[in-house]
């Protein structure tokens, strides 16, 4: 084989290849606003359970139902799980898309 043919091959599938790369690319980051959205959804969720658990043990224990107010606390507990993994998930995308990017692309490549 031709040395020169390998080049232009190479050359050829390059030229292909570099559209293809640059529109998947693009869609992974599009992919990355969804998670980001998403995620702060989630957060949102959680925030108000949080909220909603504060304000319900508040007026359990202004009425002396420590027992509903001990369940309160825990539903409260509970809230928190999507407040922190989706608030920081939310932040990590906000902050930097192009890494959640190439995180997502290494995930699918595994």
């Amino acid at each position: 084989m031709n040395i020169d043919l390998v080049k232009e091959i190479v050359e050829y599938l390059a030229k292909i290849a570099e559209p293809l790369a640059t529109k998947g690319y693009e869609l992974v980051l599009k992919q990355v606003q969804y998670l980001m959205i998403a995620n702060t959804v989630g957060f949102i969720i959680g925030l108000a359970v949080i909220v909603s658990a504060i304000v319900l043990t508040i007026n359990l224990f202004k009425d002396d139902e420590v027992e509903f107010g001990m369940i309160s606390i825990l539903f409260g507990l509970v809230g928190m799980i999507p407040f922190f993994t989706c608030g920081l998930y939310a932040l990590n995308a906000l902050i930097n898309p192009e890494w959640m990017a190439i995180q997502l692309i290494l995930k699918s490549i595994q």
